[in-house]
């Protein structure tokens, strides 16, 4: 079992290489296709550029849309979320103020409510009336002030959201930095080029990956004839990794022959 488990892991890696190198090779024809358009061009005196430099523009330039693109999309939401910290600061001073006036509010029952036994019958109703608005005014700070923990729960979020678009904005401007920095080394590039040299030296590289993949191919055979090399049927079956469910199913050949069909009907 071991055998073949480790001959069909070496074809399958026969076949990812094998893959590769005609990848590698496809590209490379299409960079010759490229080069002698791009040579057709500078014969009619459009000018010499290298093909893969343009394709390399192309793509640094998409690049630096969708980074800038980002940048305003940041900047946008930063701004949104300007009036937070002042609104969390306000909140907070709130919130820290709150237990010494609901002291005060407790402070101010109790001594309403003990002066309630030495008041007259007069005096009673407007300090019972008192010690009620007392007990309302406490009752609405504790209402606010939870209402306030929670207005702050979703500001400290915004803030740390605030935090972390501050950093991805640094790191989108570097990045817009050196996009812009490769394109002018780029295009630097593509000013003066050689597109005969260049198109001489892809033509090696495709003599190179045509060997290549040949040894590829050469490869990826082996590996398979050595998965079934000196095995019968029952030897592949037995080889097979137990913890896979299988299922054999019968097969009959019948051969019928009949004797009576017209001349020439075999």
């Amino acid at each position: 079992m071991a055998g073949y488990t480790e001959a069909a892991a070496a074809v399958r890696r026969a076949r990812e290489a094998r893959d590769a190198a005609r990848d590698e090779l496809y590209l490379l024809q299409l960079r010759g296709v490229a080069l002698s358009r791009a040579q057709a061009r500078a014969a009619r005196g459009d000018g010499r550029r290298d093909p893969a430099i343009d394709a390399a523009l192309r793509s640094l330039r998409a690049q630096l849309e969708a980074v800038n693109a980002r940048n305003q999309a940041i900047a946008a939401q930063l701004d949104a979320l300007d009036p937070v910290e002042g609104e969390v600061a306000r909140l907070t001073q709130r919130i820290e103020a709150a237990p010494a006036v609901s002291a005060a509010l407790t402070q101010e029952i109790a001594r309403l409510a003990g002066a309630l036994d030495a008041a007259s019958p007069n005096q009673r109703e407007p300090m019972q009336d008192s010690v009620r608005t007392a007990q309302s005014q406490r009752a609405a700070l504790a209402d606010a002030i939870s209402r306030d923990r929670e207005s702050l729960a979703k500001g400290s979020a915004l803030l740390k959201n605030a935090i972390a678009l501050r950093g991805e904005a640094r790191a989108v401007a570097a990045r817009a930095t050196k996009l812009r920095r490769d394109i002018e080394s780029t295009e630097e590039r593509g000013r003066d080029v050689n597109l005969g040299a260049i198109s001489e030296q892809n033509k090696g590289s495709i003599n190179e990956a045509k060997d290549v993949k040949g040894r590829r191919d050469a490869d990826l055979r082996a590996a398979i004839d050595g998965l079934y090399t000196d095995q019968t049927p029952a030897d592949l079956i037995a080889s097979w990794d137990d913890s896979l469910p299988i299922t054999l199913l019968p097969l009959r050949i019948e051969t019928r022959w009949k004797p009576d069909l017209p001349r020439g009907g075999g």
